[in-house]
């Protein structure tokens, strides 16, 4: 894992907007996939579950 500051960290975000851009209790940064199309036909199937509920 990479070690960031809070500072290097938010420069990475604002540098990088399309990114999905964590940074852990211990400085570690995690670069998170997007999610694809299957993820989100489930969520859509949730909500749809949810309204009719």
């Amino acid at each position: 894992m990479l070690h960031v500051t809070q500072e290097q960290f938010a420069a990475l975000a604002v540098a990088n907007p399309d990114l999905r851009l964590e940074r852990t209790a211990q400085g570690e940064l995690a670069v998170n996939p997007p999610t694809g199309w299957e993820t989100g036909k489930r969520n859509w199937s949730i909500s749809g579950e949810l309204y009719l509920w």
